[in-house]
C-alpha cells in the first residue's frame, strides 16, 4: 500500500522508484517514522492550492554539462545554456514543475530540480529530480516530493548544445510556491586562495577572484572578508578598506561574464596555527546560485577525509560501498526516514529484519601530527542478535571502535561523537579507513560526519635583517684647524636573520676631511662609502674614520645604510646624524703663534745672524 501511495504521489513509473521502495520496505523502520511516512504519503494527494507561472530565457552562456539522471552526466548536452529559478514551498508534499511553452529551435527542453544550492561546476550535487519530455507537447515535467522551508532551484535548460530561446514554466502542489528573486538575476561567484601559503611571523597574500556568470549584469557588488584573529590587514591592489578585522572590497558593477581580481596583503603574527579565512560576495540582484557566493582558504586543520558526510550520495566517489541486501549502506530520505546528523546523507548499517553485512571504506593519507579521527554514531536499534549485531571502525584491519547489541547506547535517538587516537598511523602514508557491520536480525547503526583534522602548515617569513646604525664622535676640544679626531659607525643586526651585506654612505660636513678608516672605506670629496659583509644575528660590526679639521665652524655628520641584504623590515633606524666638534682658529700669544715649535740654540744663532745681516744692509743703504 505504501509503495502504491508513493508511486501515485510522485507520478513516475514503478521502475523509476523500485529500488528506493525495496529499500524502504526492507529497512527496519521504527513505527513512528513509518507512521510519519504514511501520513506524508496521504498529504501528497492533496489538491494543489494553485499554480505559479513565470517566463524567462535560456541564453548561450553560461553553460554547464547537464545530467541525464541525478547520478550521470549527459554526453550530448555537454555545454548547454540554462536558466535558474529559486523557489520555496509552504507545505511539504508532491510538486510538479513543467514547461508550457518555448521558442527553442528543437522544441526539446530539459528541467532539473536541485535542493539547497545549484552549482554548474558540479551538476550532480543536490540533484533531486529531472525530466526531458514527459509533459504535454513533449515538454519537460518534473515531479518531486519537496519540503517546506527548504530552498529549491528549478534549472531550465536544453537537450542539445547551442540552443537558446524563451520559455514559460509552471509549478504547483499542495502548498503555495513562492519564487525567490523573480526578475534580474546574477550568478556571482568568489574564489579565495593563499597562493604563497600562510606565513607565521610575517606578511603573506590572499587573492580574490570575483565573477558574474549572469545571465544579467550585477550592480552593487561587494566582497566582504572578515580576517581571523591574529591576522591584520596591510594593504590591497583594489582599494579595499579595513575596519578592524572586516575588510571590504567595493567592486560596484560586474557585467554578465565579467570578472575582477584583488590581492590582499595581510600579516600573521604567529606562531603557526590554523588560519581559515572566508570571503563572501553579494550584489543587488537575486543570485541563482548562492552556493558559490563564499570561498574559504585555509592552511590546514581541515578534514582529510573525502566526503566526510556522505553527501555525494551513491555511487560515492570517495567511499567504497557494500551491503548484502541494499548494495550500499549510504542513505538519504529515500531509505524511509531522515537519519542524517547533518546534510541529507548518512551511512545506515543493518536495516533488514533478515540481517545484513555492510561496509564503507576509504583510503586516506594521514600526515604526521594528524593524531585524532572523529565520527558520529547512533545506535537507533540494536536488534535481537546481541553481540552478533555490531558496527566497527578499523584502520588497515586494526579494530579501533566497536558497538554491538549489548552497548549502552542501544535505542538512542541522538548522535554521539567518537574520538579515536590514530597517532600510530600518522606517518604520511596511505591507510584504509573501514566501517564494517554485521546484523543477524534487525539492527540500525548510523554513522555520519567522519573527520581527520590535518595539522596546520605555515611558511617561514622571508629572510629579513633589521639593521640599525649608530655613531659616536671622539674629539677633545679645542679642535683647531689641522688637528684630527675620529668618528665610529656601528651597524647592529636586530634580526631575525643574518645579514649578508650592507652599504653605509657618510656625508661629511664642509669643515671635515676624510683621512683614513679601519674598514677600507673610500671617499670621493665629502662622501665616504663603507661596503660591509656579513653581520650575524645577534651581532654588530664597526668602522672608525679618522677626520681632519680643515675649516672653522661646525656641522652634522650624517650616515645612512643605503642597501642591505636580505630585506630590512624596519628602515626607520638606518640613518643617524651627530653634531661634530666646533673647529676653532689657531690660538695666538704676543706676536707669535703660540703653537710654533721652540727654536733651540741653533735656531737662535741663525735668527741672530739674520738680524745682523739685515742691520748691515740697512747701514750700507744709508751710506750709499
Amino acid at each position: 500500500m505504501l509503495a502504491a501511495l508513493v508511486v501515485a504521489s510522485l507520478g513516475t513509473s514503478v521502475a523509476a522508484v523500485a529500488a528506493p521502495l525495496e529499500r524502504l520496505t526492507n529497512r527496519a523502520t521504527p513505527a513512528s517514522e513509518l507512521a510519519a511516512k504514511q501520513a506524508n504519503a496521504g498529504v501528497n494527494n492533496v489538491v494543489p492550492l494553485g499554480t505559479t507561472t513565470y517566463s524567462a530565457t535560456v541564453t548561450a552562456a553560461p553553460t554547464f554539462n547537464r545530467p541525464t539522471s541525478c547520478t550521470t552526466l549527459s554526453g550530448v548536452g555537454t555545454a548547454v545554456g540554462f536558466h535558474v529559478q529559486q523557489f520555496t514551498v509552504s507545505a511539504s508534499g508532491s510538486y510538479t514543475a513543467g514547461m508550457t511553452a518555448s521558442t527553442f529551435s528543437d522544441a526539446d527542453g530539459f528541467a532539473i530540480i536541485y535542493q539547497n544550492a545549484f552549482t554548474p561546476a558540479t551538476p550532480l550535487v543536490n540533484c533531486v529530480a529531472l525530466d526531458d519530455d514527459a509533459g504535454p507537447g513533449n515538454f519537460p515535467l518534473v515531479t518531486a516530493t519537496l519540503n517546506a522551508g527548504t530552498q529549491y532551484f528549478l534549472v531550465t535548460t536544453t537537450f542539445a548544445n547551442g540552443v537558446t530561446g524563451d520559455f514559460t514554466n509552471t509549478l504547483d502542489g499542495p502548498g503555495t510556491v513562492t519564487l525567490v528573486g523573480a526578475g534580474p538575476s546574477a550568478n556571482l561567484g568568489i574564489v579565495k586562495t593563499a597562493p604563497g601559503g600562510v606565513v607565521a611571523g610575517g606578511n603573506y597574500t590572499y587573492t580574490l577572484a570575483a565573477s558574474n556568470a549572469g545571465p544579467d549584469a550585477a550592480t552593487g557588488v561587494v566582497v566582504s572578508d572578515t580576517l581571523p584573529a591574529g591576522v591584520t590587514f596591510v594593504g590591497s591592489t583594489c582599494g579595499a578598506t579595513a575596519a578592524g578585522q572586516a575588510v571590504t572590497w567595493n567592486i560596484g558593477n560586474l557585467a554578465n561574464g565579467g570578472s575582477s581580481n584583488c590581492t590582499l596583503t595581510v600579516n600573521f603574527a604567529g606562531p603557526c596555527a590554523t588560519v581559515s579565512n572566508t570571503a563572501t560576495i553579494t550584489g543587488a540582484q537575486a543570485d541563482s546560485n548562492p552556493g558559490n557566493n563564499s570561498s574559504t582558504a585555509t592552511n590546514g586543520g581541515g578534514n582529510l577525509v573525502g566526503d566526510p558526510g556522505f553527501e555525494a550520495g551513491t555511487p560515492n566517489p570517495n567511499w567504497t560501498e557494500a551491503s548484502s541486501n541494499f548494495g550500499t549502506p549510504l542513505c538519504d530520505a529515500t531509505c524511509g526516514l531522515a537519519g542524517a546528523r547533518t546534510g541529507n546523507w548518512w551511512a545506515w548499517f543493518g536495516g533488514s529484519p533478515t540481517g545484513d553485512v555492510g561496509s564503507a571504506t576509504q583510503s586516506v593519507t594521514i600526515p604526521a601530527g594528524a593524531n585524532t579521527l572523529t565520527f558520529w554514531y547512533q545506535l537507533q536499534g540494536c536488534g535481537t542478535g546481541g553481540a552478533a549485531n555490531f558496527v566497527t571502525f578499523s584502520i588497515d584491519g586494526t579494530e579501533l571502535f566497536r558497538r554491538d547489541g549489548t552497548s549502552a547506547e542501544c535505542g538512542g535517538t541522538t548522535y554521539t561523537q567518537a574520538s579515536i587516537n590514530i597517532a600510530a598511523f600518522a606517518n604520511g602514508a596511505a591507510h584504509t579507513l573501514a566501517f564494517n557491520s554485521t546484523t543477524t536480525g534487525s539492527g540500525n547503526f548510523f554513522i555520519d560526519d567522519v573527520g581527520i583534522a590535518s595539522a596546520p602548515v605555515c611558511g617561514a617569513p622571508p629572510a629579513a635583517a633589521d639593521l640599525a646604525l649608530t655613531q659616536t664622535i671622539n674629539a677633545t676640544p679645542p679642535v683647531t684647524i689641522g688637528s684630527t679626531f675620529t668618528a665610529t659607525l656601528t651597524v647592529t643586526n636586530n634580526g631575525p636573520s643574518a645579514a649578508t651585506s650592507f652599504t653605509v654612505v657618510d656625508n661629511l660636513p664642509a669643515q671635515y676631511q676624510f683621512v683614513s678608516s679601519t674598514c677600507g672605506a673610500t671617499a670621493v670629496g665629502q662622501v665616504i662609502t663603507w661596503t660591509g659583509g656579513a653581520v650575524p644575528f645577534p651581532g654588530s660590526v664597526s668602522c672608525t674614520f679618522t677626520i681632519r679639521a680643515i675649516a672653522v665652524g661646525s656641522g652634522t655628520n650624517t650616515a645612512t645604510i643605503t642597501t642591505s641584504a636580505p630585506n630590512d623590515p624596519t628602515p626607520g633606524n638606518n640613518s643617524v646624524g651627530v653634531a661634530g666638534p666646533v673647529i676653532t682658529p689657531l690660538a695666538v700669544s704676543g706676536s707669535f703663534v703660540s703653537n710654533v715649535p721652540t727654536m733651540g740654540t741653533l735656531g737662535l744663532a741663525l735668527m741672530a745672524g739674520l738680524l745682523a745681516l739685515f742691520g748691515w744692509m740697512a747701514h750700507r743703504r744709508r751710506n750709499a
